[in-house]
């Protein structure tokens, strides 16, 4: 009986996973940096062809394509996918949140909206994340749409405006 290597998404995802790992210990003035970042990209998209429901691989194409300076609508798409994947997946939710604010005006209003769901399912759900993405909200200038992501929610509200009027600068 011979055996035979067959690609899966996981064995991508975890050849992506090195690979970052190996562009991260790079200088940043190695101009290798640009090719390792080219074979995590492609090793993720590959991981995602075999097995489209992963959402980790999903928001890891997402960092990447934004460090390879694609467009918003780009590295929103990949958000939305993983997002669609992975909507409870609490290790995704802060780093998935900080990439939506960044890449927020590439989402169209009914995205929004679903981010928006996303947002306040975090803060309804995961109080210890509540000032780590209000600071990420905030360093992107998007914390009027977190805000609006609790407009429903009077307590959160209410405590959404404390934290916030506790870490801004006082002006």
């Amino acid at each position: 009986v011979a055996l035979a290597w067959v690609p899966s998404g996981d064995r991508f995802y975890m050849r992506a996973s090195a690979e970052w790992e190996l562009y991260r210990r790079l200088p940043t003035t190695d101009s290798a940096r640009n090719e390792r970042l080219a074979r995590v990209a492609r090793d993720l998209k590959l991981g995602l062809s075999a097995n489209p429901a992963d959402g980790r691989a999903s928001l890891m194409l997402a960092v990447v394509l934004a460090l390879q300076g694609a467009s918003a609508r780009q590295v929103a798409v990949a958000l939305l996918h993983s997002m669609d994947m992975a909507p409870n997946f609490r290790d995704l939710w802060l780093w998935r949140a900080t990439y939506f604010f960044a890449a927020w005006t590439a989402l169209s209003p009914d995205e929004a909206a679903s981010v928006r769901g996303q947002l306040r399912a975090i803060w309804r759900n995961a109080p210890a994340l509540r000032l780590p993405l209000l600071q990420s909200a905030l360093a992107a200038g998007r914390d009027r749409e977190l805000a609006l992501s609790l407009v429903d929610e009077p307590d959160s509200r209410v405590e959404f405006e404390q934290l916030k009027a506790s870490i801004s600068p006082k002006r």
